[in-house]
């Protein structure tokens, strides 16, 4: 499954954008501009509530403890899918930094479903800053009612417990 996975992420449909990225969406279009083909993601981002933003990289911690690699994405994730109706909808954007979106194999469910776009590029320096900066750049037009930024290993009790507080 991880094999194919990642060969089916790889061989999805790109979307060139800025600073040798590219976007990665099951709702991308076949147009290869990259105005035209984003916006779909553009669009389904703008019309979510809540949206979180995660980067992952090679080096980073969840990857790095193998089997379990993007356990706690997966989760948010599912955490997302449970509370859907009442967080209007949310979406997840990972942000790759020097990794290939074809590593998630924990979230191919999510972004076969249209729930998860993956952004995949080269890693920069100050990571968070430049994915929170890009983001806003990139969604400047179509940012949803609320972002999240968190990195590949999410502290999830803390989210579950504020989504609880508020009647989510």
């Amino acid at each position: 499954a991880n094999d194919t996975t990642h060969q089916a992420m790889n061989n999805s449909l790109g979307c060139p954008l800025q600073g040798g990225r590219t976007l990665r969406s099951s709702l991308l279009l076949e147009d290869g501009r990259p105005q035209e083909c984003a916006r779909p993601v553009l669009r389904d981002v703008a019309s979510s509530s809540l949206t979180a933003v995660a980067t992952f990289s090679a080096g980073g911690r969840s990857l790095r403890s193998g089997k379990a690699a993007f356990r706690q994405l997966d989760e948010l994730g599912k955490l997302f899918s449970d509370h859907s109706a009442s967080l209007g909808g949310p979406r997840m954007l990972l942000v790759g930094k020097g990794t290939r979106c074809g590593v998630l194999t924990s979230l191919r469910h999510h972004l076969r479903a249209g729930r998860a776009h993956c952004i995949e590029g080269p890693n920069v320096g100050a990571r968070e800053t430049h994915t929170i900066w890009r983001f806003c750049f990139d969604f400047y037009r179509h940012l949803p009612r609320i972002t999240l930024f968190v990195q590949d290993d999410p502290q999830l009790q803390v989210l579950k417990r504020t989504l609880e507080q508020h009647a989510f």
